[in-house]
């Protein structure tokens, strides 16, 4: 079955693991230590108290957000090094895994070969709408990674994280693309905006009559019979509101999620 894959390149170059995964699969695989701290080059100092789940998180994610926002990508794999020497886990043997890296260059030719075609996912996994230069960037980089294993012109597009505006649409045009997905779910129409296109995501709890419900169209009759259900219903209520309740004793406005 032909497929496509949405390729940030940041992490294709670097050939590392991609540090925010890193740092939760080292929590997650030292599993119940015991208390310590965590002090890296003395820029960074986290108590990380497994008796509070709830705080352990929260030392993950401040020991994330430093390492995103005050590294260098050798700093962060050097503070994935020693935290996994604090918990009590080999990062050595996770980065020589691979399995938080992405694919090579050189393994790309491989996907083709087994129809798969690769397109334009940024390449840092950011696309700020409010800065048209960034996502200038974004997808100039991306193209030029990607060119480099011979895979030029490219032109479809995934938003990071499926997070979208039409703010943005006016770039997508103008870099020359034919299409962009978000994460929202749903069958796509010939009215569905180009740039707005619909996708399902397969996860690891989904069921098999789950995905094959969405595979055949099922899912998304359900969700329209429900939507048309609760319009109907939110309409009758409203309808038959007490005129007092309302400022003008019009019929209040139904806000459709």
């Amino acid at each position: 079955m032909p497929a496509t894959l949405y390729l940030t390149t940041y992490y294709v170059q670097k050939q590392v693991p991609i540090f925010r995964l890193a740092v939760q699969y080292l929590f997650w695989k030292a599993g119940s230590i015991g208390p310590c701290t965590f002090d890296f080059e003395g820029r960074l100092r986290v108590t990380i108290s497994p008796e509070d789940a709830r705080e352990q998180e929260m030392a993950m994610w401040q020991i994330v957000e430093f390492g995103e926002q005050q590294c260098d990508e050798a700093g962060r794999q050097a503070l994935c090094k020693a935290l996994g020497d604090c918990l009590g886990v080999d990062y050595e043997e996770v980065a020589d895994s691979r399995r938080f890296s992405l694919v090579r260059l050189d393994e790309l030719s491989r996907l083709r070969e087994a129809d798969i075609d690769v397109q334009l996912h940024t390449h840092r996994h950011r696309f700020p709408a409010e800065d048209p230069e960034a996502c200038r960037r974004e997808l100039d980089d991306n193209r030029t990674i990607l060119a480099q294993a011979g895979l030029s012109q490219r032109r479809h597009f995934c938003y990071p994280s499926g997070v979208w505006s039409a703010e943005s649409w006016q770039y997508l045009e103008k870099a020359g693309m034919l299409s962009a997905v978000t994460t929202d779910v749903g069958l796509n129409t010939p009215e569905t905006p180009r740039y707005r296109l619909y996708r399902f995501l397969d996860k690891n709890d989904l069921s098999d009559i789950e995905f094959e419900a969405e595979l055949y169209g099922f899912a998304e009759f359900l969700r329209l019979a429900s939507f048309r259900r609760r319009r109907q219903d939110t309409e009758h209520h409203s309808w038959h509101l007490d005129p007092s309740l309302t400022e003008s004793g019009s019929k209040p406005p139904v806000e459709l999620r």
